[in-house]
């Protein structure tokens, strides 16, 4: 995905803040986070789509402050 204005590529992360998705999935996630504390780890390429329909292996994604980066499981 690029930015439209810039011309640059944009992560998945920056992608979902800037078109303010905001799915039922990011708001368990989002709570878990703050509630347990958690600053990074993996999410499945399942999970991230249902985050971010565009999201794919190799992505980080910025929930709530930490990221994930999107693996195969």
């Amino acid at each position: 995905m690029t930015d439209p204005i810039q011309g640059e590529y944009l992560a998945a992360s920056v992608s979902t803040k800037y078109q303010e998705r905001t799915t039922a999935a990011a708001k368990r996630i989002a709570d878990l986070v703050k509630e347990r504390g958690i600053e990074g780890g993996m999410l499945s390429i399942k999970v991230a789509r249902m985050v971010d329909p565009h999201a794919s292996t190799g992505d980080v994604l910025t929930i709530a402050g930490a990221q994930f980066m999107v693996g195969l499981r």
